[in-house]
C-alpha cells in the first residue's frame, strides 16, 4: 500500500509540473496578445476625448485627441482635433486640421460627418483674416502673437486669428521690429515696416567731431476708426445732400398743384386723378427728404465723432541714413523714402 501510494503521488507530481510548465511556456503568448496595438490605444484615446468633450471638458480633450493623433494620425483623430481646437478659440490650428481631414475623399467617417465638418470649417474661416508684412528684409523670421508663421520672404499672406495681433520680425543685421496689428475676418491687414539696421562700431573708433545721437523720424500710423469716421462723415453729407434734392423735387409738385385750375385744394376729399398723383409725389418725396436729411445728420456727426476721437498716432524711429524722392504717380504727387 505505502509502495502504491509513494507511485501515486509521483505520478501526480509529475502531472503538476507538466502543467506548471505548460503554462510558463503559454503564458508569454497570453500577455502579448492582450497588449493593445498603437492603433487600438489611440481609438480609446479618440472615444475618451468625445466623452470628455461632451461633459464640457474641452481642455482634457484636446490632450487625448493630441495623444491619439501621435500614436496613430487618421482623418477622424485631426477632425476631432481641429472641433477641440474651434471650441478653445485656436482658429489657425483649428482650420489647419480640419483641412487636413476633409482633404481625404473616401474615408468612410469624414464622409458620413463631411457636412458637419464642411460647417464647421465655414465657421472657423470667418474668424481667421491674413496679415501681409511689406518690406521684410530677406531670410527674416516673422512671428505672430510668438507663433512663427515662416522665414521671409513668405509663399502667401500669413494667417492669424481676427483681433488685435503682435507681429514681431527677427532679421540678420536689424533691430528688431514690434508692431501692433488689426485683423479682420475675411480680409488681408497690409503693413510696411520700418526696419534699422543695427550699427557695428569698430573697437576704439570715435568721430573727430565728437559722439552723437541717433536721428529720429516721425513715422505716421492711421487708426482704422479714423478711415471709418471718414466715410461715415462722406456718406452723411451725400445724404443731406440727397434729401435736400428730395425736398426741392416736393416743392415742384407742390407747385404744379396749387397752379392748376383743376385742383380743388388738399381739403377736398374728390381729386381728380392728376392732382392725387401730384398729392401721391408730395407725400412719397417729403417722406424721403425728411429721413435722408435726419441719417444725413446722424451719419456725419457719427463720422465727425470717430475723426476727432482717433487721430493719427506718430511713432519717433531712430534712423541713420535718410534717402527719399517725390513725383507723379497716378493723379496725384506722393513721396516715398527709406530709412537706415
Amino acid at each position: 500500500m505505502q509502495r502504491n501510494a509513494r507511485t501515486s503521488f509521483s505520478s501526480l507530481t509529475s502531472l503538476t509540473s507538466l502543467v506548471f510548465l505548460g503554462g510558463l511556456v503559454l503564458l508569454p503568448h497570453s500577455v502579448v496578445a492582450a497588449e493593445p496595438s498603437a492603433k487600438e490605444r489611440a481609438a480609446t484615446l479618440l472615444q475618451e476625448g468625445v466623452q470628455r468633450r461632451a461633459e464640457g471638458n474641452d481642455e482634457r480633450a484636446l490632450l487625448l485627441f493630441r495623444q491619439a493623433d501621435a500614436l496613430d494620425s487618421t482623418p477622424k483623430s485631426r477632425a476631432q482635433l481641429a472641433l477641440a481646437e474651434q471650441s478653445l478659440g485656436m482658429w489657425v490650428a483649428a482650420e489647419k486640421h480640419l483641412r487636413d481631414a476633409l482633404a481625404q475623399v473616401g474615408d468612410p467617417w469624414i464622409e458620413k460627418n463631411r457636412a458637419l465638418l464642411e460647417s464647421s470649417l465655414g465657421r472657423i474661416t470667418a474668424e481667421l483674416g491674413f496679415v501681409d508684412l511689406m518690406g521684410v528684409p530677406q531670410g527674416a523670421e516673422i512671428f505672430v502673437d510668438g507663433e512663427r508663421v515662416g522665414r521671409s520672404p513668405l509663399d502667401a499672406p500669413a494667417r492669424a486669428a481676427a483681433g488685435t495681433r503682435l507681429v514681431e520680425v527677427k532679421a540678420a543685421g536689424y533691430e528688431p521690429y514690434t508692431r501692433r496689428i488689426v485683423v479682420r475676418g475675411g480680409e488681408v491687414s497690409r503693413e510696411r515696416g520700418v526696419f534699422v539696421k543695427q550699427r557695428v562700431e569698430e573697437p576704439g573708433a570715435r568721430s573727430a567731431a565728437g559722439p552723437t545721437g541717433p536721428r529720429y523720424v516721425e513715422v505716421s500710423s492711421a487708426s482704422p476708426w479714423r478711415t471709418v469716421g471718414w466715410v461715415g462723415l462722406g456718406a452723411g453729407v451725400a445724404a443731406g445732400l440727397f434729401g435736400a434734392a428730395g425736398l426741392a423735387i416736393r416743392q415742384n409738385y407742390v407747385d404744379n398743384y396749387n397752379t392748376d385750375g383743376s385742383c380743388p385744394g388738399t381739403s377736398s376729399t374728390a381729386q381728380p386723378l392728376a392732382c392725387a398723383s401730384r398729392q401721391s409725389s408730395v407725400s412719397r418725396w417729403t417722406a424721403i427728404g425728411v429721413a435722408s436729411l435726419v441719417s444725413g445728420g446722424v451719419l456725419a456727426a457719427a463720422g465727425l465723432t470717430f475723426v476727432l476721437a482717433s487721430p493719427n498716432t506718430r511713432t519717433k524711429v531712430a534712423v541713420s541714413k535718410i534717402e527719399g524722392s517725390c513725383g507723379l504717380a497716378g493723379a496725384g504727387f506722393s513721396c516715398g523714402g527709406t530709412f537706415q
